[in-house]
């Protein structure tokens, strides 16, 4: 993962979420990234309204707890021997 990758993240996010609350409709946000980016990343209308679906949940709470990944990965849980 590049350095910048959080702060990357966090900007998008907050200029995504921005352009959002101004009133703009997902299509225009997704037309909006792909002339920024060259058409290097293509988004629909419903990637972004996901997108932002996403996003707002998990400023709310933890969407997956270190116990469910670790089973899901089938990772060892701490302070449990292996069979």
């Amino acid at each position: 993962m590049p350095i910048l990758a959080p702060l990357f993240r966090e900007v998008n996010h907050n200029r995504i979420d921005q352009l959002h609350e101004a009133g703009l409709t997902p299509q225009t946000i997704a037309s909006v990234i792909c002339d920024e980016t060259k058409s290097q990343v293509k988004l629909t209308a419903s990637d972004v309204r996901s997108y932002l679906k996403v996003q707002d949940a998990a400023a709310k709470q933890m969407l997956i707890s270190q116990r469910t990944m670790r089973a899901l990965l089938k990772e060892p849980q701490l302070g449990v021997k292996p069979a």
